[in-house]
């Protein structure tokens, strides 16, 4: 028997639920802002490994 004034189990869950689904939209959100924001730098027309070629010695594989 449930106190009165208490939430059945269903409306609890369905309002996690929501909750849940509007984090992670509040989430993606944030990301695709870091990413209009970054993506400018990143234009430089460098790929990965010549990146990775600058940042570390070819010998041992540890920054240079």
């Amino acid at each position: 028997m449930q106190d009165a004034g208490s939430e059945p189990i269903e409306t609890v869950q369905e309002e996690s639920h929501s909750a849940g689904i509007a984090s992670m939209k509040g989430l993606a959100a944030w990301l695709m802002e870091i990413g209009r924001e970054t993506a400018p730098m990143m234009k430089d027309g460098r790929t990965s490994k010549e990146l990775m070629d600058e940042l570390y010695d070819d010998e041992t594989g540890l920054p240079k």
